[in-house]
């Protein structure tokens, strides 16, 4: 079965040295659908963040924030990604105890930002005493355009307050 698909063809545009063919924008659906495995490009290089140039292949990075007593905000880009498929594996970790602060909206964790700054926010830590967590997220995503980045993020924390949050990322260029 043939089933029309423009994704198909804007998917294509983003692979450098594609050519765009009759029949690309169409995707054949076999009667009997076989598991499918995802190849990446293997990781050669563990980076040290933040990282200055724009990552075009597969790469692992880590980074941690500690802070205690009064200290300014943070945003800081881990990494930027070229255009493409990516396969991430994220690992998160945080921990604060202090001055519950939810008013604010003080939520610190980890996003991807997009080349024009707007943020999604993978994971955050509430800024209430006592808050541990930990999260695990495996997520795929087409970006098109290069300079998205993954960042770590943490507003002010004031006398009382002890901060510390870690995430790790595995990287992996698909596409």
């Amino acid at each position: 079965m043939r089933v029309p698909s423009p994704r198909l063809i804007r998917l294509g545009t983003i692979a450098a040295g594609s050519i765009a063919e009759p029949g690309d924008p169409e995707f054949s659906v076999p009667g009997i659908l076989q598991p499918v495995i995802a190849l990446s490009s293997p990781i050669d290089k563990v980076l040290i963040s933040p990282v200055v140039p724009v990552q075009n292949d597969s790469f692992c990075v880590f980074d941690t924030v500690a802070r205690s007593g009064i200290t300014g905000g943070i945003n800081r880009d881990i990494v930027s990604f070229t255009k493409g498929l990516w396969a991430f594996e994220i690992l998160f970790s945080g921990m604060f105890t202090g001055t519950t602060n939810v008013v604010l909206g003080s939520d610190d964790g980890i996003q991807f930002t997009d080349p024009d700054g707007a943020a999604l926010f993978l994971y955050h830590l509430p800024r209430i005493t006592g808050s541990q967590a930990a999260a695990q997220i495996a997520m795929n995503f087409v970006f098109q355009r290069d300079g998205w980045k993954f960042t770590i993020v943490t507003f002010a924390t004031v006398a009382a307050d002890n901060l510390r949050m870690t995430a790790a990322l595995n990287a992996r260029r698909l596409l």
